[in-house]
């Protein structure tokens, strides 16, 4: 990683583009473009968008930093490719379907000047009619949180992130085996493993606008997805509780082929839970690219080849 000097802009925005996302990007750029050039670089990594997400942003904000891929990629590659690239003394990681209010990014980063107690803040989720939106601020909860109480936290997620560079220098960046889901989980159980301190603080607000009028409908590609990237963290990280995770996401596994009317397909797909075998961990990246894909059936081919 580059490393800082006085002249160098004191925050670097990160936010991935994929998909049909222009509208949600030019709304989180209009919520950018108040804040002076000297205090804040703006960076996207496109995943091969569609509409052309980062044609339009040259076109309308030449100053911003871009990185368009050929195909998607997924969310840990690109990130690590802009933080990688990025040149501020904070990070502040961001879906492209939020967008900021109230000079919040300023706000976080004085926060942490005062504070260098602290790594990182995790920001408050509101949803576009200003009501709380779910969020997780701890690795483990073994008790309900109170998320309108500052406090200490140990789980910092992709979309409300803002750190010190010098916690992708301590921890390392987002392991790349992740295509999709879990890279922000993994790589905060290896900044509590270390030891360094995050904190939470309700007043400082990101807006989440993305799904909040219609309910996702099930998408068993993106669902067998996720299980994967469940399951790897627990293989990679609490290996001891394998073998009691495995046998609930058996059993999810049969409940997602139910809901999507593919209960025939449970023989080929249940070897997907057999994660710790080489031919399935080392192949996880390109399993959930698959599955992000949708296509059940390569799937199905590249287990067979695999097994």
């Amino acid at each position: 990683m580059r490393k800082l000097s006085s002249n160098l802009p004191m925050l670097s925005v990160i936010f991935v583009a994929s998909g049909k996302r222009l509208p949600f990007v030019k709304r989180l750029m209009d919520s950018l473009t108040s804040y002076p050039q000297k205090f804040l670089e703006i960076i996207t990594v496109d995943n091969d968008s569609c509409p052309n997400v980062s044609k339009w942003v040259k076109e309308n904000f030449p100053s911003v930093v871009i990185f368009r891929n050929k195909e998607n990629i997924g969310t840990a590659k690109a990130y690590n490719i802009a933080i990688n690239q990025s040149r501020g003394k904070y990070l502040m990681l961001i879906n492209d379907d939020c967008y900021l209010k109230d000079k919040v990014a300023k706000k976080a980063v004085d926060f942490l000047e005062l504070h260098p107690e602290f790594m990182g803040l995790g920001l408050s989720l509101l949803n576009p009619d200003g009501t709380p939106q779910f969020m997780k601020l701890h690795i483990f909860s073994f008790w309900p949180f109170n998320p309108r109480k500052p406090q200490r936290i140990t789980f910092l997620g992709t979309n409300n992130l803002l750190c010190r560079k010098e916690a992708f220098q301590t921890v390392g960046l987002f392991d790349e085996n992740y295509f999709f889901f879990n890279e922000d989980l993994d790589w905060s159980w290896r900044a509590w493993r270390t030891r360094i301190q995050f904190y939470y603080k309700p007043e400082f607000k990101i807006y989440h606008g993305h799904g909040f009028f219609e309910k996702p409908s099930f998408k068993l590609g993106r669902s067998l997805a996720r299980d994967i990237a469940d399951l790897y963290f627990y293989r990679k990280n609490v290996a001891i509780l394998l073998k009691f995770i495995k046998a609930f996401y058996k059993r999810r596994l049969r409940h997602s082929l139910r809901k999507a009317n593919k209960i025939e397909l449970y023989p080929e797909l249940k070897a997907l839970l057999n994660i710790e075998k080489p031919e399935i961990l080392n192949n996880i990246y390109n399993i959930q690219k698959i599955l992000v894909n949708g296509n059940i059936t390569d799937l199905i081919s590249r287990i067979k080849s695999l097994t």
